[in-house]
């Protein structure tokens, strides 16, 4: 489900725009690896990242909720930082830019959690850190639970 552009920012770690420059690698079609951009940053409109290039990963193909980019063409990249990498997906707010359109989101009204853009070198704040530990194992706890409860559904069917 597509979010506002405020929503987007608010839950992005970094927000830059950039283009996308080489695809690392491809695993294969279906693979559940995923693929990795080299982008070249414009701007950073949040966050920090590391220098004028950074990596960004995305799960492989649109059915896994990963963004396909064009290499060659201009993007807001909304981004969370999963344990030192910029992670996205497509319902993340990430956008293709067109070339001349101001280095902010392409919405009438730019976000102002936002805050005035700074250059790449010039952005050094401290990136939130996605608890993947805690998201682990909350998935793990529930799948213990629904295997629990089916089987004292079963358990009981039987008597």
């Amino acid at each position: 489900m597509p979010v506002t552009p405020s929503e987007a920012a608010a839950e992005a770690g970094v927000v830059f725009v950039g283009t996308a420059r080489q695809l690392v690698g491809r695993p294969e079609e279906g693979s559940p690896e995923p693929v990795t951009y080299v982008f070249t940053v414009e701007r950073v409109l949040k966050g920090t990242v590391a220098g004028p290039t950074v990596k960004v990963s995305t799960n492989n193909g649109a059915a896994s909720c990963g963004v396909e980019f064009t290499i060659g063409e201009r993007y807001a990249v909304y981004a969370i930082d999963a344990d030192g990498t910029l992670f996205v997906n497509l319902c993340g707010g990430t956008h293709r830019v067109a070339a001349g359109v101001p280095p902010r989101p392409a919405t009438p009204h730019a976000p102002a959690a936002l805050g005035e853009p700074a250059s790449p070198a010039e952005a050094n704040e401290e990136l939130p850190r996605m608890p993947v530990e805690g998201v682990i194992a909350a998935v793990g706890i529930i799948g213990v639970l629904i295997v629990a409860i089916v089987l004292i559904s079963r358990s009981r069917n039987r008597d």
